[in-house]
């Protein structure tokens, strides 16, 4: 059964800009998440890193990026 086609003149939203109350939300959970893990791996960033799941780079863009650095 495909999906139906919105009624004409429905209400569409427009595209996201990234500026939001989502965006900042989820901008503090992530600094919250680095610097909470960071502190419970001791400062380590290749540790907070594997931690987070991601590489040591990609937590040092992440820091800076969120001015943790």
């Amino acid at each position: 059964m495909a999906a139906e086609a919105p009624a004409p003149g429905a209400d569409t939203a427009p595209a996201p800009t990234g500026t939001g109350p989502l965006d900042a939300a989820l901008t503090e959970l992530e600094t919250r998440m680095v610097r909470d893990t960071l502190a419970a791996a001791g400062g380590n960033q290749s540790e907070a890193a594997r931690r987070l799941g991601i590489s040591r780079v990609g937590l040092v863009k992440k820091l800076t990026r969120l001015g943790l650095r």
